[in-house]
């Protein structure tokens, strides 16, 4: 892959940004543009889509790049993704070609080694597989537990396939913060919800109680009576007033 000028020294946004926005300019020099979802991105850089989610944001929202939609041919329409800086991608010479003053040109062999970041993720997994540096079992239990939303698994996989420079000192610490980082499962989030006769998730506001139907892409949105988050079930009410208000400072749900 040609990097554009420039691009792999901006630190304004990060590493795996600044490889995936080279791909994005790469793809928009074709002909039909950059038309990519986030699930080839995903295959091409080694990681998971909601990291490619992640990045693209960051990056949007740094004005690096704008997403929009076009119409398709037999209906529908698809996302397209326009680079807004660095779009510029110089021509290499190959190695061994000649230049004007007859000398051979190895100084780009040389860069090539060098600026191609490594997308291959089973090489990383292999470095970082040695006993020293596995995660034990403890610990994946113990982020189960605290983040039950979250596909604990999969963010593992992710950990080993992105991360580098592990040694026994830093990878619980470092894996904890992944963990801290991954974004929920949509699964595992629909799994806490009832249905309805319909087959809708049922919520609860966590203001005010009240249950309704939803969509399954709005159960990990807000309510609609009092925009505040969805639960699962119906909180308590405080056993200490016995009136309807929750419990201060807590969240507690019914049995």
């Amino acid at each position: 892959m040609n990097f554009p000028e420039g691009l792999m020294k901006d630190t304004s946004i990060t590493l795996l940004s600044r490889c995936l926005h080279a791909t994005i300019v790469s793809l928009h020099k074709t002909p039909k543009g950059c038309y990519a979802g986030n699930g080839w991105f995903a295959g091409e850089l080694g990681v998971v889509e909601n990291t490619i989610s992640k990045h693209l944001k960051e990056m949007e929202d740094k004005e690096f790049i704008k997403r929009d939609t076009r119409p398709k041919r037999y209906g529908g329409r698809e996302r397209v993704i326009i680079p807004l800086k660095y779009t510029n991608i110089p021509k290499r010479i190959s190695e061994g070609m000649q230049t004007g003053n007859s000398k051979v040109t190895t100084m780009q062999a040389e860069c090539d080694v060098g600026d191609v970041p490594i997308y291959d993720s089973s090489n990383r997994k292999s470095n970082n597989s040695s006993r020293d540096i596995e995660l034990s079992p403890s610990l994946i239990k113990e982020m189960e537990k605290e983040y039950p939303l979250k596909d604990i698994s999969q963010a593992k996989t992710s950990f080993y396939s992105k991360s580098k420079n592990l040694n026994a000192d830093n990878i619980e610490s470092r894996f904890r913060k992944w963990c801290d980082d991954e974004f929920e499962s949509p699964q595992k989030l629909q799994e806490q919800f009832k249905r309805d006769s319909c087959g809708y998730p049922m919520a609860y506001c966590e203001k005010c109680g009240v249950s309704a139907s939803y969509e399954e892409n709005e159960i990990s949105g807000d309510s609609k009576c009092c925009q505040a988050k969805l639960l699962p079930t119906k909180r308590k009410r405080n056993s200490h007033t016995g009136d309807s208000r929750f419990a201060r400072g807590q969240v507690i749900l019914a049995e």
